[in-house]
């Protein structure tokens, strides 16, 4: 097993991909803060700096910390894997594979097969992506958190295929692996756009109230005719504010803001003056395409 999260380490250090909150984020750079100069800290502090970058959307700086980790580190699997991730979120298919190439040269064949199908996928390569897809599940003792990035991963693949009804079914299997917040509020998606709140509702229960999961809840709740729509609005309207005041932090919101202007038919709150720098569009774009409309995906911790 390869352990790159100590139990020592901050609880927010290891909570921030976990809960999927940028505000655990800016806790654990905060704990980090020993080593401010990336390249002049240990190795382990120099990872978890740049997955945390890659978190916050600092994809620049987050691929050049990696990049020179991997040149030092070069059979590191997360490390690849973690570089692979930000390149692909920057639509650099290239160098993503160029990275996949990297975990498979670390000798984690798992994640570099999953690694390429979806940058196939991302690429239009549906067809071969879900069929590499189905031979890594139809092998056996894969993980949980291993099976639940997979079958993700083919359902994003179907759903840009448009073929919504395999996406649902892969879905749910992800779901029935592991409940996690990025499952669900993609999932809830789908749902959305098919124009079934209560079951994107029943998708999201339970799950910790970040910006990603509370954006969805109000733009159901508005969908369901629900009695809190307007409450969800106001706290997804004031978390947006608040963080338009923080010039760090206006990136970390700029999905949400663009996600919020789309939907005219939320509540009053969605109206209200939000500023946004010219560097948060670019950022957004960057992030956002070719992918959809989700928080930054943390890749799996690799396993050996």
């Amino acid at each position: 097993m390869m352990r790159l999260w100590r139990h020592n380490w901050p609880d927010d250090i290891w909570t921030t991909p976990e809960k999927g909150d940028p505000r655990y984020a800016g806790r654990a750079l905060a704990a980090l803060q020993a080593w401010p100069v990336a390249d002049t800290a240990p190795d382990e502090i120099e990872l978890l700096l740049a997955t945390l970058q890659h978190f916050l959307h600092d994809f620049d700086t987050a691929a050049t910390n990696l990049e020179r980790w991997v040149k030092r580190q070069p059979r590191n699997a997360q490390a690849w894997l973690t570089l692979a991730t930000v390149r692909r979120v920057q639509g650099r298919f290239e160098a993503s594979n160029r990275a996949c190439d990297g975990i498979r040269a670390a000798r984690a064949d798992f994640y570099a097969r999953a690694c390429r199908a979806e940058n196939d996928s991302l690429r239009g390569d549906s067809d071969g992506a879900r069929a590499d897809i189905d031979s890594m599940l139809a092998a056996p003792g894969m993980p949980t958190e291993s099976r639940n990035w997979v079958l993700t991963t083919l359902a994003e693949s179907e759903a840009r295929a448009v073929r919504a009804d395999k996406a649902e079914t892969a879905y749910r299997q992800a779901v029935a692996e592991q409940p996690d917040a990025y499952t669900a509020t993609s999932y809830a998606d789908i749902l959305l756009e098919r124009k079934r709140p209560r079951e994107a509702l029943a998708q999201l229960k339970g799950q910790q109230r970040t910006d990603a999961v509370l954006l969805r809840l109000a733009i159901a709740d508005t969908q369901a005719g629900a009695p809190q729509a307007k409450a969800d609005a106001q706290e997804m309207g004031g978390r947006i504010v608040a963080a338009s005041l923080r010039p760090e932090a206006r990136t970390t919101h700029a999905r949400e803001l663009t996600r919020c202007g789309s939907r005219r038919r939320l509540p009053r709150p969605w109206s209200w003056p939000v500023r946004t720098s010219s560097s948060s569009v670019r950022r957004w774009t960057c992030s956002c395409s070719p992918r959809r409309l989700q928080p930054a995906r943390t890749p799996p911790r690799c396993a050996r």
